[in-house]
């Protein structure tokens, strides 16, 4: 009877061989779940603009978000946004003022983990949907990774820009046009008016 057991050789090849498919599984994984929280928060970004339109046009008044910068990091962007209703019914987006009590904390978000930037305008920056659902401001919101860095930039496209990132994502923008809120993809350098294609 030749009942030989496993060489030492045997075993460190299988070893390896596993150790080697961990790392590979991990190293996707760790990529997936980055990826997966850039994508969540784009999407609840666009979800909450678009329940304001929502509220604006069932309620017949005025909605707005707030955007405020909050320098560093990276410098012009936001941790977060604030959604209110035109309390006094002025049409002014008043967020310190008249319309200070009317904030729907349900769409408002804090403490994001990926800050957002924009092309439309300084700040604070207003976005209203009136009662017809129409939106004021046409442009991008765009996010970036803790250090300021886009997730979409193309290094052929800003060949000096930092590019240290390990997540590329299917989305990483918003698109916003009169009557509507799309996701999509920034396609060239956004601080000159970057061009989000809706996918």
């Amino acid at each position: 009877m030749n009942e030989r057991g496993m060489t030492l050789i045997e075993i460190l090849v299988v070893a390896t061989i596993v150790t080697l498919l961990i790392l590979v599984v991990g190293f996707q994984f760790v990529g997936w779940q980055a990826k997966y929280k850039v994508e969540t928060q784009l999407r609840a970004l666009q979800s909450d603009l678009q329940d304001m339109r929502m509220l604006a046009m069932r309620t017949n008044r005025m909605h707005f978000v707030n955007f405020v910068y909050d320098p560093p990091p990276p410098a012009n962007s936001s941790k977060g946004y604030t959604v209110y209703v035109d309390v006094d019914g002025d049409g002014i987006p008043e967020p310190g003022g008249d319309d200070a009590g009317g904030v729907i904390m349900g769409l408002s978000k804090t403490n994001l983990e990926y800050p957002l930037m924009w092309n439309i305008g300084g700040s604070p920056v207003n976005i209203q949907a009136d009662a017809k659902g129409l939106m004021n401001i046409l442009g991008t919101i765009w996010m970036v990774d803790k250090e300021g860095d886009l997730y979409s930039l193309d290094k052929t496209l800003v060949p000096d820009a930092d590019y240290n990132r390990d997540t590329e994502v299917d989305y990483d923008c918003v698109v916003i046009a009169r009557t509507r809120i799309n996701m999509g993809k920034l396609t060239d350098w956004p601080v000159k008016g970057g061009t989000c294609v809706a996918k």
